[in-house]
């Protein structure tokens, strides 16, 4: 009992330390200013929220009607919440309806696809946690 308050303070201080330390500082983004990636075959695009030096990566992707996203695993969990247009997803075989104010969770390395079918854009927001799984929009202009 005598150790544990001082460990305490001690141990508390040395996080403090860490977190004062980390040169992230908090930000405000406006969607019209974030950078803007396309997808080689323009049905795609992302705005890149956060993600260059945070823990995850968080960004607005639009997706054209009509298109499918083939099925791919990702390294990181994947989060997305829809706020225009909708499709199918599909989740190590599970498959979904999903449309505005669905919010969806993908585990890390599951096997997803979606189909847009909605007669205009699907715009979802996206977190990648970690933002390893990110990388896949380096190559997008």
């Amino acid at each position: 009992m005598r150790l544990t308050l001082p460990l305490t303070f001690l141990l508390g201080g040395l996080v403090g330390a860490a977190v004062a330390s980390d040169p992230v500082r908090g930000h405000v983004v406006s969607v019209d200013d974030a950078p803007l990636k396309t997808a080689p075959h323009g049905k795609a695009s992302v705005r890149v929220l956060s993600g260059e030096a945070e823990s995850a990566f968080f960004g607005m992707l639009t997706i054209d009607p009509g298109v499918t996203i083939p099925v791919h695993r990702d390294a990181s969990e994947e989060f997305v919440y829809m706020l225009e247009g909708g499709g199918v997803i599909q989740i190590d075989g599970v498959e979904s309806v999903v449309g505005p104010g669905d919010a969806v969770f993908m585990p890390a390395n599951s096997a997803v696809t979606f189909a847009a079918t909605a007669a205009g854009p699907s715009k979802v927001l996206q977190v990648f946690a970690p933002t390893t799984s990110a990388a896949k929009y380096d190559g997008w202009k």
